[in-house]
C-alpha cells in the first residue's frame, strides 16, 4: 500500500484498500494526509493499522479521512484505525471518521506528545482510544476534544474536553452504510467547544461534536471518478464538433451520421457551399441543401438557405461566419440517439458539412460520428474532422471502411477497394 518518502508528502483524495499490513505507513516529517478513503488493512499481518506511524516529532496533519473495516489476519485482533506507535510526536488528527475496526479507533503508545485529537467520529470498534503505557513512560500535551464514540475509553493521560460517548443513541443519518452526518436535534449538535483553526465557520450556537457539522457541506473522501473508467471520465471531455469536406456531384448524396447517448443534445448542423469560396473560388458547391433524419429514417428537419436567426448560435459554438443571404444551409435541432443528415443539391463542387454540439442534458454527449460518400484523390479526398472539448484527452477509434460495405447486409456498389487513413493534429502535423 502507501509508504511515504522523504517528507513533505501530501496524500490527498486517494482510495486505498486491501493492504497486507498497514494501508498507510508514514514516518517522515511535515506531511498532510487528507480526504482519503482507506479500508481493509492487516490482511496478512497483525498489530498494524489503516494508518500507522512511529516516533517523531513529525509535524503531520491527518484530517477528513475515512478509515474503516480493518480486521487482522492473526490471533491478536490488533487491527487499529489510526496507530500512533511508540513515542509518536507532532500529530494533528481531526475530522476523521473511523469505523468497523476490530481494535481501537486510535492507538497511542509509550512517550507520545504534542498530539491533538479533535472532532473525530469513532464508531463500532473495541475501544475509542487505547494506549500502551510502558513503565517509566507518560504522555505529554495530548489533547482530546470534540470527539464522539459509541464506546470508551478516552485517553486518561490526555486533556479531555467535550467528548461524547453515545452508547444508547445513533445520532447519524445512516451509520450502517457509512453516512456519519449528524441528524438535527441529536445530542452532539452544538455540544462541542471552539478550537481555533479546527471549528471555524461552525453553525449554530457552538461547534458540533464529531467529524461532521450538522447542516454543513457533506465532505466525502477518496477518488471522485469511476475506477472502471479511469480518472479521465466522460464528464471531463467530450466530442463537440464533426466536420466533413468532400466534393459533391450532381445527383450525389453525402450522408454524415452521429449518435447521442445519455439524453438530448442540441445540434447546429450546417452544409456550407458558397461559404467555401475563399478557399475554392472555382470549385465550391453553389447551392447545397440539408435534410435530417432520425433512427427510423423519418425526416425531422430540413433547410435549403440558412436563416439569419442562427447567427448567434453560430457565434456561440465558434463556427465561422456565413455571408447573410448566402445559399448555404443550416438548422438547429434537439436530437437523441442516432441521427443522419443527407446533403445534396443542384450543381456540383466542394461542400463542407458541420455538426456542432450546442448544449443540452449534462449527462448526454455525442459518442459516434460517421460519413459516407464517394472519394477521390488530391483536393477531392474526403476530409473528416472532429474536436474534443474539455481539459483531458479522449481515446477514439477511427475507421475507414470500404470493402466491407460491398457485402451483406450493406451491398453498396462502387466501394473503395483499399481505403487509407491519415491523422493530422490542429497544426496539420501527421
Amino acid at each position: 500500500m502507501s509508504r511515504d518518502g522523504g517528507g513533505s508528502t501530501q496524500l490527498i483524495n486517494n482510495t486505498l484498500a486491501r493492504g497486507g499490513r498497514d494501508a498507510i505507513q508514514m514516518v517522515s516529517h511535515n506531511n498532510i494526509v487528507a480526504y482519503n478513503d482507506v479500508s481493509q488493512s492487516n490482511l496478512i499481518a497483525d498489530d498494524c493499522a489503516l494508518f500507522y506511524t512511529v516516533g517523531g516529532p513529525h509535524n503531520t496533519e491527518i484530517h477528513h479521512n475515512w478509515f474503516h473495516d480493518a480486521y487482522s489476519h492473526g490471533g491478536k485482533t490488533k487491527a487499529a484505525g489510526i496507530y500512533l506507535d511508540n513515542n509518536s510526536k507532532g500529530y494533528d488528527v481531526h475530522h476523521n471518521v473511523v469505523w468497523n475496526t476490530e481494535w481501537n479507533s486510535v492507538q497511542i503508545n509509550k512517550d507520545a506528545g504534542d498530539i491533538n485529537i479533535y472532532n473525530n467520529t469513532f464508531w463500532n470498534a473495541s475501544g475509542a482510544m487505547g494506549a500502551w503505557h510502558a513503565p517509566g513512560t507518560s504522555f505529554t500535551n495530548v489533547n482530546v476534544y470534540n470527539n464522539i464514540s459509541d464506546t470508551g475509553p478516552w485517553e486518561p493521560q490526555a486533556d479531555k474536553q467535550n467528548n461524547l460517548t453515545s452508547s444508547s443513541e445513533d445520532p447519524f443519518v445512516d451509520s450502517a452504510n457509512g453516512d456519519f452526518r449528524l441528524k438535527a436535534g441529536t445530542q452532539p449538535v452544538d455540544a462541542g467547544r471552539i478550537i481555533d483553526g479546527i471549528t471555524d465557520g461552525y453553525l449554530g450556537s457552538m461547534p458540533d461534536i464529531g467529524a461532521y457539522e450538522a447542516g454543513d457541506k457533506y465532505w466525502v473522501a477518496g477518488i471522485d471518478w469511476d475506477p472502471a473508467v479511469g480518472p479521465v471520465s466522460f464528464s471531463d471531455s467530450r466530442l463537440i464538433n464533426l466536420s466533413v469536406r468532400t466534393p459533391l456531384s450532381e445527383g450525389q448524396i453525402l450522408i454524415p451520421g452521429f449518435v447521442t447517448a445519455g439524453g438530448t443534445r442540441t445540434i447546429l448542423a450546417r452544409t456550407v457551399g458558397p461559404g467555401l469560396e475563399p478557399w475554392f473560388p472555382n470549385d465550391y458547391h453553389p447551392n447545397p441543401s440539408l435534410k435530417v433524419y432520425n433512427a427510423g429514417q423519418e425526416l425531422i428537419d430540413e433547410n435549403d438557405d440558412w436563416p439569419a436567426s442562427l447567427s448567434d448560435t453560430m457565434d456561440s459554438v465558434g463556427a465561422f461566419a456565413l455571408e447573410t443571404g448566402s445559399a448555404d444551409a443550416a438548422l438547429s435541432r434537439q436530437v437523441a440517439g442516432l441521427t443522419t443528415a443527407h446533403i445534396s443539391g443542384s450543381g456540383s463542387g466542394m461542400v463542407l458539412f458541420e455538426a456542432y454540439d450546442a448544449g443540452g442534458d449534462e449527462s448526454a454527449e455525442i459518442v459516434n460520428v460517421s460519413a459516407r460518400n464517394l472519394v477521390g484523390t488530391g483536393d477531392r479526398v474526403l476530409i473528416a474532422g472532429f474536436v474534443i472539448g474539455g481539459n483531458h484527452p479522449r481515446t477514439v477509434l477511427i475507421r475507414g471502411v470500404g470493402p466491407t460495405l460491398s457485402g451483406a447486409p450493406y451491398n453498396i456498389p462502387g466501394t473503395l477497394a483499399d481505403p487509407k487513413i491519415e491523422i493530422y493534429n490542429a497544426q496539420q502535423v501527421k
